[in-house]
């Protein structure tokens, strides 16, 4: 697959994605209000809160699942909500989403090989000579033997049906990826691995990340910058190193106290 060459200078600051003072209302649930994020070429920016804050809502609203009550999406310096058919089918390309749940993102009917190239196939990435031959490609790319292609999502494991997942994102050659909560539903060495993985992907393609997690120290290793999300407001954001030892919020304080000396990411570095 061949990487995607940006010269820094193109990159540098540039905003590629804005979310401005969007609301999200379910029922009489304000699930998300008012909230606003810029996402930097290149950078990632994490999302944290915990269950039920919205974070999962706006990932949501942005790749085109969820329409906001209010606010809107610009992508480029566009409002996606103003977009034609054409238009919109090229953003959905560029912005792919991973799921938290790596098995339910997948037709358990289909083998690997059939939902890896079908998103090619639709969006005419690739004919189907060539769409075999990116499918090798990726796999190889995310650390998984090509004839894994051939199983069925049951058939891996967690880690594997996740790379499964990614590979699926990259052959569309995005832009932009929300990962939500990717490696949540993981084993604590695993999700090492699949962190280690997704910044070497982020660096060879310049890729650039919303990163949404409940996890802080998780989210902080991934980070550039951090917005804290709670009740569907964003208290909280700026630098992830400043966040994390400077916050200005009760409520980051109280997310920071409830990472224990065995938390998660001082695990994860015995796996580094």
């Amino acid at each position: 697959m061949q990487v995607k060459e940006i010269d820094a200078m193109d990159i540098n600051n540039e905003v590629i994605l804005k979310v401005e003072n969007l609301t999200k209302i379910y029922g009489t649930d304000k699930v998300v209000s008012n909230a606003s994020l810029e996402l930097e070429s290149g950078k990632t920016l994490g999302l944290v809160g915990e269950s039920g804050s919205g974070k999962t809502t706006i990932g949501r609203c942005i790749i085109g699942i969820t329409k906001p009550n209010e606010g809107r999406i610009l992508y480029r310096d566009e409002d996606i909500s103003k977009y034609s058919i054409k238009q919109r089918k090229e953003f959905r390309k560029n912005i792919q989403m991973i799921f938290q749940d790596p098995y339910s993102s997948f037709d358990p009917k289909k083998d690997f090989n059939f939902s890896l190239k079908e998103p090619m196939l639709r969006y005419k990435v690739a004919d189907k000579k060539i769409a075999d031959e990116k499918v090798d490609e990726i796999l190889e790319k995310v650390g998984l033997d090509i004839d894994l292609k051939h199983r069925y999502p049951r058939q891996l494991s967690g880690g594997q049906c996740q790379r499964m997942n990614i590979a699926r994102a990259l052959l569309l050659m995005p832009e932009v990826l929300i990962c939500d909560e990717p490696v949540s539903a993981l084993d604590i060495s695993i999700q090492a691995q699949i962190l280690n993985l997704l910044k070497e992907i982020q660096k060879d393609y310049n890729l650039t990340y919303l990163f949404i997690s409940h996890d802080l120290s998780v989210t902080k290793y991934m980070s550039d910058d951090i917005a804290v999300i709670y009740k569907g407001k964003i208290i909280e954001q700026g630098i992830s190193q400043e966040v994390m030892t400077n916050p200005n919020q009760t409520y980051t304080k109280l997310l920071l106290e409830s990472i224990l000396p065995n938390s998660p990411y001082e695990r994860i570095d015995n796996y580094l």
